[in-house]
């Protein structure tokens, strides 16, 4: 509903504004008073805030920059995957096809109002360090793959779970293999 995304807006805009002025406050939204921590009781979104908040700070306008870190997502979503596939197959025209459908599934566009659900843009690319730390054993890959994951984690509490389950999936094909 309409409802759903002014108030992944308004978080948004309380994670920017909390971070600026007092991140060890940042549950402690304006909202639900009394309730303490009254940010832990809906998604924090914080990732994509941190996106957002320069971009609402510069036009003044937070729906502008929801809707422009939602833009972004679609497009990363694609890019992630092209990624993905193109490290799996090494076929341009394979990871191009499965970077648009990827981009542009039409669960995207049906549940576009819960952004911090749909737009799972950093999966892709958690399964790539988790190939490319697997295949040639560097460092750098496992760090950027806490580093992702610990992004993709911060969208939303789903998107932990979500997040999750290809790791111990792998891991779980590792060990067996």
């Amino acid at each position: 509903s309409r409802v759903d995304n002014l108030l992944n807006v308004w978080i948004m805009s309380w994670d920017g504004h909390a971070i600026i002025s007092s991140p060890t406050s940042l549950f402690q939204a304006n909202i639900n008073y009394p309730s303490p921590d009254s940010l832990a009781f809906s998604e924090h979104i914080l990732s994509f805030a941190l996106v957002a908040e320069p971009i609402a700070a510069v036009t003044g306008n937070p729906v502008f920059a929801y809707n422009f870190v939602a833009f972004i997502g679609f497009a990363l979503c694609g890019y992630t995957m092209y990624l993905l596939v193109k490290y799996l197959t090494r076929n341009r025209l394979a990871s191009l096809a499965a970077g648009i459908f990827f981009a542009f599934v039409p669960y995207h566009f049906s549940t576009i109002v819960h952004v911090h659900v749909t737009l799972y843009c950093l999966q892709p690319l958690i399964i790539l360090l988790l190939f490319k730390y697997f295949d040639e054993g560097r460092t750098r890959d496992l760090v950027g793959l806490g580093l992702v994951f610990l992004a993709q984690s911060l969208l939303s509490w789903y998107q932990l779970a979500f997040s999750s389950i290809p790791i111990v999936l792998f891991l779980i094909w590792q060990l067996l293999s």
